[in-house]
């Protein structure tokens, strides 16, 4: 039961609530009543306030209100809200009318336009002086020095409001003695007449300098944006602090700039600060990228961060004074975590491209981050992969960029070498060309002077990237936490290792549901290893079940995705027997891996199979070595003598084309070499494995066929034995472009070759019965015809036996394409008469037939 009080209660509390309504309802009345009339406009100012001044409470109410009833065009409902805003919080109100766009446009437009009445005019005037005295106590009041100048900001930026002298005194004294000096400073970029006065301007640059210790990050920032004229960065800035869109004009710039140059005679101060820059501990991309306040820890370092980048973007420190930050910037990147910073990427490729620039002296240039620091880190953090891994990726992708530009600095330079003539348009190569002539003034012994033989010189050592899973890096990049990075990534890595690139592997990627309980197993390397030898054993001694192979061949590539290359190696040492094996091995002789005197290795088909793949990968590394190494090694003898610069460059032509031949010829001995192996394994072993080899060795070859088109036309001239013939052209899909170069084997001095060409024109011609196939078909009959006719003067054995090579072809035309039947009879006829046939197996062609 309720008691009678709190009956009483719930009864007042009632009626509180009916009265409260019915003032609401009161206020609607009064705003709606005569709604498109203006004439009683006055008297309904008069009534609002009268309400808010015997009902307090609805004061709110009614500002709220009469916002909501713009659309109605009430002419004196903003002097309403402006005289109730004084009674409420006038500043609150404001602010929150600039907030928002529709509010704003209306208030705006109310401020801006010329045609105010008296009591308009008295209510602007009134909220301005009102916003003055503000001024004057907003030391006493926490945070009002902030309101104030983002409220000013948004009279200045929207309204356009031009401040009286009076209100001038008033904001310097405010920014004088605030302490937000931060948003002090970007008030003075949004309003410039504040210190474009004489007087006004010597007391903030002094007050910039006094304040300069409280807000260094800040103050800094902003001064390396004016002088670098970054107007689109400042913008960002400055609309981040103020909370408004802001739009600094062009022709501002000059003035600020000139104030910064004051507080900053020279950039000593730049360079001191650079120095002494702090390390951000756990710089992650969830930090705001922005500060929010100047006396935010996290954030007045991420402004540091900020600060150098846009200073070694800009060459804030060009040709002036040493500039080292190597150490900071490891020891920076050393406390990244994820997901990665966008901040620190862009100071990455800022770096690098700083350590290349062409334009700077050789003692001011910034050098290249300590490769044994690098080294360390990795062999400190090898054992656990997904340890520090953003610090890891970081580190890897400056690796890559730097490479990169130092192989794109190496073409630059021999290109000018080799054309000095049409390089005038390039910028940088009119920079190489202009050091190359000042060497050569200066009679320098070498091509090259040693500001850009130092750039190309210094690099880093290949056993840092033994020690970086480059896979696992790839695979970790996919990762929401590291998008940014990602796609600079993986196009650097292609370029760079494409060997690790291949699209097979990616088959085998684990999913997301499974990746957790996989990579459990397979991040210890030396799990896999030990299962990798006892499978070997089993395979020697012809011990294992199709299940055990296939299990290994799934795990092998699971764990190719998280040790990449590491694992490709210690997979061929254990397979081929060889402990001291090394990656300068197998990249430098790819073919070592087909040369195990145990047959039994290459039997087993999921062995062989990731044999081929690590083949694959040492081909493509061997090639991309040859590539630079040949570029980097023509540009070092150029470089060592000026003499005979002409010989020199026929002798990089002479050295691309001998580069192509020789991979062009490790490319056949491979293909060669597996054809053998095929034959040898067929020999040795059941159908089911020789069927199985035949298609794994095929599939290989496909790939290499389609990877480079002119290794088919060199096996073919080449040659290989007439019973791989079928099995190639049913096993490889590739082997149509062969209709492409049987003409020339066809017309070939060498009779072997023009017999191989006619029994390969028949095997074609069986797997693609089609028109070109027909054309081919009919010439190769006819260089039947005329071997024919060569050999009528020579003995019957070698008649007979040129026959016998090409009689089975012969079959095959016309069975295939009966249009040709009476040419090969007639060829038939032809031998049978002059007796290179025998005209006892007339009934054995008709059988075939």
């Amino acid at each position: 039961m309720i008691s009678q009080n709190q009956s009483k209660k719930i009864l007042s509390s009632s009626l509180d609530y009916i009265r409260f309504n019915i003032k609401k309802h009161l206020v609607l009345e009064i705003l709606l009543d005569g709604c498109t009339c203006t004439h009683i406009d006055g008297l309904r100012h008069k009534c609002l306030i009268a309400i808010s001044s015997i009902w307090p409470s609805l004061t709110n109410y009614i500002i709220t209100e009469c916002k909501s009833f713009k659309k109605i065009r009430r002419h004196i409902l903003p002097t309403t809200i402006l005289n109730l805003a004084k009674q409420e919080n006038l500043i609150r109100v404001l602010l929150t009318i600039f907030q928002f766009e529709f509010d704003r446009n209306w208030f705006v437009q109310f401020l801006r336009s010329p045609n105010k009445s008296a009591i308009e005019k008295q209510a602007v005037d009134s909220v301005r002086e009102e916003l003055v005295a503000s001024c004057y106590r907003a030391n006493s009041e926490k945070h009002l020095d902030l309101q104030l100048f983002k409220l000013y900001s948004g009279l200045r930026m929207f309204a356009g409001l031009k401040f009286n002298e009076t209100e001038i005194k008033s904001l310097i004294d405010l920014i004088l003695s605030s302490d937000e000096i931060t948003v002090a400073i970007c008030f003075l970029l949004i309003y410039p007449p504040l210190y474009e006065a004489e007087t006004n301007s010597q007391r903030i640059i002094q007050w910039i300098k006094d304040k300069f210790v409280q807000a260094q990050q800040s103050i800094l920032l902003i001064a390396v944006y004016c002088s670098s004229y970054q107007l689109h960065l400042l913008n960002e800035y400055v609309s981040n602090m103020i909370g408004f869109k802001f739009q600094l004009k062009s022709n501002s710039m000059t003035s600020i700039k000139n104030l910064f140059q004051q507080v900053f005679p020279d950039d000593s101060l730049f360079g001191e600060y650079s120095r002494n820059l702090p390390i951000t501990q756990n710089l992650n991309a969830k930090m705001s990228q922005l500060a929010q306040t100047s006396s935010s820890e996290s954030s007045s370092n991420t402004l540091g961060i900020y600060f150098l980048n846009q200073c070694i973007k800009t060459n804030a420190f060009v040709n002036r004074r040493h500039f080292d930050v190597s150490d900071w910037l490891i020891e920076q990147i050393k406390h990244s975590s994820q997901p990665i910073h966008p901040v620190i990427i862009n100071l990455v490729n800022n770096y690098v491209t700083q350590i290349f620039n062409l334009n700077i002296l050789n003692e001011f240039r910034l050098k290249p981050l300590s490769a044994e620091k690098i080294l360390n880190f990795f062999k400190e953090n090898h054992s656990e992969y997904d340890e520090n891994i953003a610090a890891k990726l970081i580190f890897y992708y400056y690796l890559l960029t730097y490479e990169s530009k130092r192989r794109e600095t190496v073409l630059a330079i021999l290109s000018v070498i080799q054309n000095p003539s049409s390089q005038s348009s390039n910028p940088v190569s009119v920079t190489i060309a202009a050091a190359l002539n000042s060497a050569s003034s200066l009679g320098s012994s070498k091509l090259i002077p040693s500001s850009l033989e130092s750039l190309i010189t210094v690099k880093y050592p290949s056993e840092i990237f033994n020690f970086t899973p480059i896979n696992h890096f790839l695979t970790r990049a996919k990762e929401p936490e590291f998008t940014i990075i990602f796609p600079s990534l993986l196009k650097l890595t292609i370029n760079m290792f494409t060997q690790l690139c291949q699209v097979e592997h990616s088959l085998y990627e684990p999913c997301s549901r499974e990746k957790k309980k996989i990579d459990m197993k397979l991040k210890n390397a030396d799990f896999l290893l030990e299962k990798l030898k006892k499978f070997k054993k089993l395979v020697e001694n012809c011990d294992y079940t199709r299940s055990d192979a296939h299990i290994c061949k799934i795990l092998w590539f699971k764990a190719y995705s998280l040790h990449g290359r590491k694992l490709s190696l210690q997979t061929s040492s254990i397979i081929l027997d060889l402990p001291n094996l090394t990656y300068n091995d197998i990249y430098t002789n790819p073919l070592i891996l087909l040369k195990s005197d145990n047959l039994q290795i290459y039997k087993c088909g999921p062995l062989f199979e990731i044999l081929l793949y690590i083949l694959k990968e040492c081909l493509l590394a061997n090639k991309n070595q040859m590539e630079y190494c040949l570029v980097e090694n023509h540009l070092n003898t150029l470089n060592e003598s000026k003499a005979n610069q002409i010989n020199q460059t026929k002798t990089l032509k002479e050295r691309q084309e001998l580069k192509n031949s020789l991979i062009d010829a490790q490319d056949t001995a491979v293909i060669q070499i597996l054809l053998d192996l095929y034959l040898m394994i067929k020999n040795k072993s059941n159908q089911f494995v020789a069927c199985e080899i035949q298609g794994i060795v095929c599939s290989f070859i496909h790939q290499m066929f389609i990877d480079n088109m002119n290794l088919a036309e060199l096996i073919h001239f080449q040659g290989y034995p007439k019973e791989l013939m079928p099995i190639l052209v049913h096993g490889v899909p590739s082997m149509h472009i062969c209709l492409e170069f049987v003409p020339k084997l066809l017309s070939h001095g060498d009779m072997d070759k023009q017999i191989f060409g006619i029994n390969l024109a028949a095997e074609l011609c069986e797997k693609y019965p089609i028109i070109r196939t027909f054309n081919v078909a009919k010439l190769a009959i006819n260089v039947a015809f005329t071997i024919l006719q060569k050999i009528l003067g020579q003995t019957l054995n070698e008649r007979r036996k040129f026959f016998s090579e090409v009689i089975s072809s012969i079959v095959t035309f016309y069975t295939k394409l009966p249009p040709l039947t009476q040419e090969c009879m007639s060829l038939i006829v032809n031998a049978v008469q002059s007796k290179s046939i025998d005209v006892d197996s007339l009934p054995s062609l008709i059988d075939i037939s």
